[in-house]
């Protein structure tokens, strides 16, 4: 890496003046681009800059070197000096980029990483008293450049670093990507043989030239940053995001910034062509980054963009202008066009304290201004922060339930007008915690569709309700035809869902036509042929097929028609609307109508007072499930109301 500057030689400059010029091309493409934000990228700039100086004090530090006999001694000193410094820099950035990349380079570690440069900080200011020590080099008036006698101590401290960088890529070799451990690998190769050919041969400068060429290798290697970029809109996509979050936390930064959703622009987009609508988003992107020039912007998903800075005057003057940002407006195919806005804003440092606490404060506020109707800026307050630590709290519960087998089971009956007596029963997972008392079903359920449990939690209602019927069956003895189980919309979707539905049956030994399966109606409209297909197999083996909360969303009816359902379960709010007087109880009355022409048997769901029943019974109404009858039961309980 040093030059063998001791004696008078000509030296060959055009393989550092070849390098020069291509590492300049690599420099201008690397920093005219958008650069992820993270201390590895930060620290490779850094790097970058560094190798283009010391290829330009390495050229220029030769050239007076060799005329050191006719030039002023202060020449060589200026030169030469900084460019030893940065000589011993650069094995130390390397060190602390191989860290970054491992993410290492946390403030826990500060005091361990700070031990490790005192080598390099020895030789920095053994370099600034040189002039006046002559220990690592020396010039006077009329005469040749000489070393000093502790000159080749900095081919040791190059040695020190290159060995302490090579054993920290082995240590956390786990860390890096098989490319990322090549390159680097790579890298330490061809320094330490350019130091060591440069020690041989000093005239040809090639400890810079390779020092040029490994960095390049490593800009193509690692540091292109397109995998990092949304392709529409230029700004960080959601990985880049999630990881920003992630490192910012580890190292401590005070991140501030919002979250900004344009509302409607899934539906718009259906009016517009593809170019128009990539325009609109690219226009906001264009329009946060503009916002806040100090912060950066990342496109969480189709509609929503975050933007994340640690300066507080930037965050606050883009409050203040979203604030009063209600609409989005951008243009489209020659018009101006609006959308809502709603931005959630993270005022305090410490909120943002990793990317899933993140993406659930994101949408937790959407969700409440959502339900509370609310436009524009909303604060990340209290009740959200409480709304968030129930989230984590419940979803502690769950993975405990799950694991130690801590969920219950409750059976509501289903009750019969025309046979005047319960015929079948749902069963409804519960769970009961020390501290948190009983969780509502309904919040149970949507924590576990969102973290990937409710195949889980389905599968084991699934197997509970079997062995219930096993222990206690069988169900004819108390004049119940089945108990029904509810198969979520996640759980529809596995490749296995008819197998392992099948094998959990077979396995503890119990009827198919014992147990029923409840599907929603949302999900319903949309099945595939194929998840149809699958629902038949269900039905040809005996397993009996309702439709949940039919009413409570948007179905397309001949699609149902053609499910092979035994009972359609009814919503309340049908029926609660039918009392209501309103065009819907029109609805209403035609939908059982239909039902009951289809051959569906009708139940109708959240019947609480003794009124509604003659009334239910007038309409045609099979069966009821509600409160009036009772409430949902523990085992026992519900077996007591047949004794």
């Amino acid at each position: 890496m040093f030059t063998a500057q001791g004696r008078l030689m000509e030296y060959e400059f055009g393989y550092a003046v070849c390098s020069l010029a291509f590492l300049i091309v690599v420099a201008v493409h690397y920093f005219q681009k958008k650069s992820y934000p993270s201390l590895q990228n930060h620290i490779y700039g850094k790097v970058m800059i560094l190798a283009l100086a010391d290829l330009i004090l390495d050229i220029a530090g030769s050239w007076t070197i060799m005329h050191a006999q006719t030039l002023p001694p202060w020449i060589n000193y200026a030169i030469n000096t900084p460019f030893y410094i940065i000589q011993n820099i650069m094995p130390v950035a390397l060190f602390m980029y191989v860290l970054a990349v491992a993410e290492e380079l946390r403030p826990q570690k500060r005091f361990l990483v700070g031990a490790t440069l005192l080598p390099a900080v020895v030789n920095v200011l053994a370099l600034l008293v040189n002039p006046a020590t002559r220990w690592i080099f020396y010039a006077e008036q009329g005469q040749p450049y000489m070393r000093g006698p502790y000159f080749y101590w900095m081919y040791g401290s190059v040695a020190f670093y290159l060995t302490l960088t090579l054993l920290a890529l082995l240590q956390y070799r786990k860390k890096f990507i098989r490319a990322q451990f090549t390159t680097i690998l790579l890298f330490l190769v061809f320094v330490a043989a350019g130091v060591f050919i440069q020690y041989l041969f000093p005239e040809y400068l090639l400890s810079s030239m390779v020092i040029a060429l490994a960095i390049t290798m490593m800009f193509f290697a690692m540091q292109i940053p397109e995998d990092m970029l949304d392709a529409v809109t230029g700004v960080f996509n959601h990985a880049a995001l999630m990881r920003y979050i992630d490192s910012g936390a580890r190292h401590r930064k005070k991140m501030l910034g919002f979250a900004v959703s344009i509302e409607g622009l899934l539906n718009q987009s259906q009016h517009l062509t593809l170019s128009a609508t990539n325009e609109a988003v690219k226009q906001m992107a264009d329009y946060l980054e503009r916002l806040c020039p100090k912060g950066w912007v990342f496109r969480m998903s189709a509609s929503v963009y975050v933007m994340l800075t640690e300066d507080r005057d930037c965050y606050e003057k883009a409050a203040a202008e979203l604030k009063e940002s209600e609409m989005f407006h951008y243009e489209a195919e020659g018009s101006i066009m609006k959308l809502p806005l709603a931005v959630c804003a993270f005022p305090q440092g410490d909120l943002v304290t990793s990317s899933t606490n993140f993406t659930r404060l994101v949408e937790t506020a959407f969700q409440k201004a959502k339900a509370l109707g609310k436009r524009g800026l909303i604060q990340i307050d209290t009740e959200i922060i409480a709304e968030l630590n129930r989230y984590a709290a419940v979803e502690s519960a769950m993975v405990k339930a799950l694991r130690q087998d801590g969920f219950e089971l409750r059976f509501q009956p289903i009750y019969s007008l025309g046979k005047e007596r319960f015929v079948s029963a749902e069963a409804l997972i519960r769970l009961r915690d020390p501290s948190l008392g009983d969780i509502p079903a309904q919040e149970l359920v949507s924590i576990a569709e969102a973290n990937g449990t409710i195949v889980q939690i389905d599968r084991r209602v699934l197997r509970s309700a079997c062995r219930f019927i096993r222990e206690h069956g069988p169900l004819g003895r108390y004049g119940l035809e089945m108990i029904t189980v509810n198969v979520s919309t996640v759980d529809l979707l596995q490749d296995d869902l008819y197998e392992s539905i099948i094998s959990i049956i077979l396995d503890e030994g119990i009827p198919f036509d014992s147990i029923g399966l409840e599907i929603t109606e949302t999900v319903a409209a949309a099945f595939s042929d194929d998840l149809i297909a699958r629902l038949q197999s269900f039905a040809q083996k005996g397993i009996r097929l309702l439709l949940d909360d039919f009413g409570a969303g948007y179905s397309n009816l001949y699609r149902i028609a053609n499910l092979p359902l035994y009972a359609v379960k009814m919503d309340h709010s049908m029926f609660s609307a039918y009392e209501s007087g309103t065009h819907s109880a029109v609805l209403f009355e035609e939908m059982v109508h239909l039902c009951r022409q289809l051959g569906f048997l009708v139940i109708v769901e959240g019947i609480n007072r003794p009124e509604q029943i003659e009334e239910l019974r007038r309409l045609g109404v099979e069966r009821i499930q509600g409160f009036h009858y009772s409430k949902p039961l523990p085992a026992q309980e519900f077996l007591k109301l047949f004794q």
